[in-house]
């Protein structure tokens, strides 16, 4: 299974960020195409809300994010169920 890491920016584009929504729309276009290129390798877009990091944990920034730990926990059981299903797939992981 390739995991990558992309955001919910992609489908909730902010003004600010047009470099970094299309860094990630582009990262996504790159593994749709390796899916349909390899269909025997299981791709996972992972598009997290908002991470909790060192750089991210300010007091208003914890407000509605997710602590990295959880966000793992929650990836883990995720690729727990992916055996069964098509060999691409976006996932927002709230």
């Amino acid at each position: 299974i390739t995991v990558v890491a992309s955001s919910v920016v992609v489908d909730e584009p902010r003004k600010d960020w047009p470099h970094y929504i299309a860094g990630k729309m582009a990262i996504e276009g790159l593994v749709r195409s390796a899916a349909l290129n390899y269909g025997n390798v299981k791709y996972l877009v992972v598009r997290p809300s908002r991470l909790r990091t060192d750089l991210t944990a300010t007091p208003l920034n914890r407000y509605g994010s997710i602590d990295l730990d959880t966000a793992t926990t929650r990836l883990l059981e995720k690729l727990k169920t992916l055996e069964s299903q098509d060999n691409y797939q976006t996932w927002e992981l709230k």
